[in-house]
């Protein structure tokens, strides 16, 4: 399946800003792929290995512990008043929660629109179809887990909060996912 996301924005993105959207596509898709899917989501080892290997932008691996045909492709276009993310992953149903929660945050950018980082993660923890999309399954299957110590679910959680924030930068002005045609 392929998943198009689309940010247009005040102006060109700056590198960071372009590599924390493509980030934060990636990683909403592992999170969704995970927590949907019940052997990964039981599978400490998964959720250890990841908090271990980190969330920075410039890794290009997934989560250790998932099969090769669970991973995402994105491909990232920036231009000078938009940057489109195009995803392909087998994976539907982690597909259409990313495209959910981005259409979920254009929705509601009236709630978070010119404020800073932490102000918007508030408005997003106060959202229930947020919540519900996203960080309350993400909770629950690390609330499952016998031996992740609690530094390695608070790094997996705001990993999963950054996703939101890193979307909604001040120079966005609108969020948009679509099936696209395939390649």
């Amino acid at each position: 399946m392929n998943l198009t996301i689309t940010l247009t924005t005040k102006r060109s993105l700056d590198s960071e800003q372009v590599f924390r959207g493509r980030k934060a596509v990636e990683h909403l898709y592992y999170f969704a792929a995970i927590t949907g899917t019940p052997n990964y989501a039981n599978d400490e080892a998964i959720w250890i290995a990841w908090s271990k290997m980190g969330f920075d932008t410039s890794l290009v691996e997934g989560p250790r512990g998932l099969p090769r045909a669970e991973g995402i492709r994105v491909q990232t276009q920036p231009e000078p008043r938009y940057t489109e993310y195009r995803a392909q992953a087998s994976n539907a149903g982690a597909l259409k929660t990313v495209a959910t929660i981005v259409n979920r945050l254009e929705a509601t950018k009236a709630s978070f629109q010119g404020k800073d980082d932490a102000a918007r993660l508030g408005v997003f923890l106060e959202d229930r179809e947020l919540n519900q999309a996203l960080l309350n399954p993400v909770v629950a299957a690390l609330s499952r887990q016998k031996t992740l110590r609690a530094d390695e679910s608070k790094r997996l959680v705001k990993a999963a909060q950054d996703c939101l924030v890193w979307l909604t930068d001040n120079d966005v002005t609108s969020l948009s996912a679509a099936d696209a045609v395939p390649a």
